[in-house]
């Protein structure tokens, strides 16, 4: 997660640079303006779009692990701990 979080800092620096050439060449090409904000938007919105997923499987893997120790501590036979863990692997990814 924190590399992806760290992402967000190109994407601002490339930002940067599109607004400079967008102050560089609009007097001489409009067009630059609306297509390169389009494209720092499409970057930014996969960019959110990635952070939000990582976040949702890393608090997935976090309750599993939760539910894991669970089982662990409450010393299960290790043939019902197979089961039980192999069944919440299903369950977690909708087989």
């Amino acid at each position: 997660m924190s590399d992806i979080r760290a992402y967000q800092s190109q994407l601002d620096s490339v930002r940067e640079r599109g607004a400079a050439r967008i102050a560089r060449y609009a007097s001489t090409n409009p067009e630059i303006r609306p297509v390169v904000e389009k494209q720092h938007q499409n970057y930014q919105e996969s960019y959110n779009s990635l952070l939000q997923t990582g976040a949702q499987i890393k608090n997935r893997l976090s309750d599993s692990l939760g539910k894991f120790q669970v089982l662990i501590s409450s010393r299960i036979p290790q043939s019902t701990l197979v089961t039980a863990t192999a069944l919440q692997f299903c369950l977690s990814a909708g087989i």
